[in-house]
């Protein structure tokens, strides 16, 4: 039997129910239509997604829209088939009366009111305000990135998210000049009013029974629970919901609330329309590769800062490597005599300019400081003075536009392209240190490895496209590596960048790093290594030691605090990573001394090292080499008595070498 109940007619008071309004819902029946409605959307959401994502040949994204849509068209069908069993059939003239598409009316008077069309367009305003600040929340990295660098709005919750779910991802290179997906997208959007045939059509007009004249606050939160699929933006479509409940409840008209949807159509093809721009570099022929390829040439950084009034002081712990930055500044009014603590802090670079001799710390020696942090340290100079230099090896790069007549790589680059058009921006510090650290001629690792580089820095336009942006310049260094002779292969990948499974293209770029490891090659990261067992830290270095002695190593300033704390386990493999001369992006001829370094510089130190291996021996895999270089690798002790801990294993690159040349003479440290 049908769970209806009968409303009494219309009082002045209440606009929703007339003399001849169908029979009211009871709760029961409006949660089993919700259930009904809700549960396939959360199975395909939650349970068939993850099982297909990274399975199927299809963009994560795409699978995970497809799968929607199927829930929606299972609505529309649901939603038809309520109307035709109450109605009887499913003429236009029943169908449009019982899910109120009809033309606005006056809540009083019952006239016709084509004005009532006007609330569409705050309700567009309001849709767009709410809908955007839930997709900011709801994508971990745009939260990040955006609302809490940008905006200082440390207070927001977290609402993690599967990075494939979130709409953002219609901004990817994956889609580039897939003009398809414009109609996709349409269809989507069309299909997405199955949900106003349910909640405004269906639900709405039959609700005043079970909830009275709150039924469209009731018909709201149902739309906002409905979410489950995306439960991040539930709290979002709840107050969407109440913009669209309220004016068709009170003008008995569905067609508002269509039109205000109108707005996710709007937006939606604006996002795929800038996914479609976007440029992709895996379908760009590769030319000749005979000669050096380079497609842009940023322009050198201008950094100049002024005067200093005064010097900063060091604080004992702090952390942050800029916290006594001199780079670019003037210091020569200022008296240092008293600063060589503060002083042995410092990050500088050539445009920074000192007091003369005199105001001077006695025995301070910036040349010396200078020299010693261009020496890769660990013995490595050593190597590359009996020809082990990564000679014939490639190092591929994937980080911020290049510096690319620097002098220390210039020679080296082999190829240089950006993901994105950057020929307006200028260097930046970060790609012309990594490279160098690689592969830099006075201060790099493998100073005679091939480099090739993919500047895959984002702008605005793309920075939802974050992971895609990665993925797609991996998948561009095989498609280079594919074509490169067997004696010049690109062996490692070296990206000082991380993901967190919650960012949109997460599974496109673990897709590509799988094919890169598929295909032999290393891949040193911040994040995708620890899957595959290949833990990694970077050593810090007083300005002043000696780079080549195991004991002038301690750990890094960043981490020291937790060093002294819990210590460290010996399945790291640890590198040189602060007090490190780099090249600037400043000049060709130009230089940093970064005192304190991250995992930025640890990475294409690792990278290096891993060409000076294959060098030795080319049949070298990422598994054996990383076995090999702990087991190679040393342990120091550092602090006394009490406090005395064991820090290791360090990298060896004389005894690592050694054991490759002589297999059966590698020494365990």
């Amino acid at each position: 039997m049908d769970q209806t109940i009968a409303v009494a007619p219309a009082t002045a008071a209440d606009s929703i129910t007339t003399p001849g309004q169908p029979e009211q819902y009871t709760f029961s029946r409006v949660l089993t239509i919700w259930l009904a409605a809700t549960l396939p959307m959360a199975v395909l959401a939650w349970g068939l997604a993850p099982l297909l994502v990274g399975r199927v040949p299809l963009p994560s994204a795409l699978t995970f829209s497809l799968l929607m849509m199927v829930g929606l068209a299972w609505q529309a069908a649901l939603g038809l088939w309520i109307v035709r069993r109450e109605e009887g059939g499913l003429s236009w003239a029943a169908f449009r009366r019982r899910t109120w598409l009809v033309a606005p009316r006056h809540p009083r008077t019952d006239q016709v009111r084509r004005r009532s069309f006007a609330w569409v367009l705050p309700g567009w305003l309001i849709g767009f305000l709410v809908l955007t600040f839930g997709v900011f929340l709801g994508n971990t990295f745009l939260r990040d990135a955006v609302l809490i660098r940008l905006l200082s709005w440390t207070w927001l919750p977290p609402f993690p998210s599967p990075g494939y779910a979130q709409v953002t991802e219609l901004v990817s290179p994956e889609f580039a000049g897939r003009w398809w997906l414009l109609v996709l997208v349409a269809v989507a959007w069309v299909l997405s009013l199955a949900e106003e045939l349910i909640f405004r059509g269906v639900l709405l007009p039959k609700m005043a029974g079970a909830f009275g004249r709150w039924d469209w606050v009731a018909n709201a939160g149902l739309y906002g629970l409905y979410h489950v699929h995306k439960p991040w933006m539930i709290p979002f479509r709840f107050l969407y919901g109440l913009v669209l409940a309220g004016p068709t409840r009170r003008f008995r008209s569905s067609w508002i609330a269509v039109g205000i949807r109108g707005i996710e159509g709007i937006g939606l093809l604006a996002l795929a329309l800038v996914g479609i721009m976007l440029p992709s570099l895996t379908t760009t022929p590769i030319p000749d590769l005979a000669q050096p390829h380079v497609t842009a040439s940023p322009q050198p950084l201008g950094w100049y800062r002024g005067p200093l009034t005064a010097l900063p002081r060091h604080t004992p712990g702090a952390t942050g490597p800029f916290e006594l930055d001199l780079r670019g500044y003037d210091l020569s009014a200022l008296d240092l005599r008293d600063a060589t603590d503060d002083l042995l802090y410092v990050t500088f670079d050539s445009r920074t300019l000192w007091p003369p001799a005199e105001r001077m710390p006695t025995g301070f020696d910036l040349e010396q400081i200078l020299a010693l942090g261009r020496n890769p340290g660990l013995g490595l100079r050593s190597l590359h003075d009996r020809g082990i230099t990564g000679r014939g090896v490639g190092i591929a790069i994937v980080d911020q536009a290049l510096l690319v007549e620097h002098q220390e790589y210039a020679g080296q680059l082999r190829w240089y392209e950006q993901t994105n058009d950057l020929t307006i921006e200028p260097a930046s510090m970060h790609g012309p240190a990594v490279a160098s650290i690689a592969v830099g001629k006075t201060v790099g690792v493998a100073p005679e490895a091939d480099l090739y580089f993919i500047a895959a820095t984002f702008d605005l336009r793309s920075l939802p496209a974050r992971c895609h942006s990665d993925a797609q310049a991996v998948r561009r260094i095989l498609q280079i590596n594919s074509q490169l002779p067997e004696n010049r292969k690109i062996r490692v990948i070296s990206i000082s960048s991380g993901w967190l499974p919650e960012w949109p293209g997460y599974a496109d770029i673990a897709a590509a790093l799988a094919e890169a490891k598929a295909a032999g090659l290393l891949v040193i990261c911040s994040s995708c290594n620890q899957a595959d067992g290949m833990y990694f830290h970077g050593l810090g270095r007083p300005p002043t030691a000696d780079p080549d002695r195991f004991e002038a190593y301690e750990p890094g300033l960043f981490w020291a605090g937790d060093f002294a704390e819990n210590g460290l386990s010996s399945d790291r493999l640890l590198v040189t990573m602060d007090s490190r001369t780099l090249a600037s992006p400043t000049g060709k001829d130009e230089y940093v001394f970064y005192r304190e370094g991250g995992w930025s510089w640890a990475i294409p130190y690792i990278a290096g090292a891993y060409a000076l291996a294959a060098q030795v021996d080319p049949t070298i895999t990422p598994d054996r080499f990383w076995a090999l270089a702990l087991q190679t690798g040393r342990t120091i002790e550092i602090g006394g008595g009490a406090q005395k801990q064991s820090l290791g294993k360090i990298l060896d690159p004389v005894a690592l070498i050694a054991a490759l040349q002589n297999p059966s003479a590698a020494p365990s440290r």
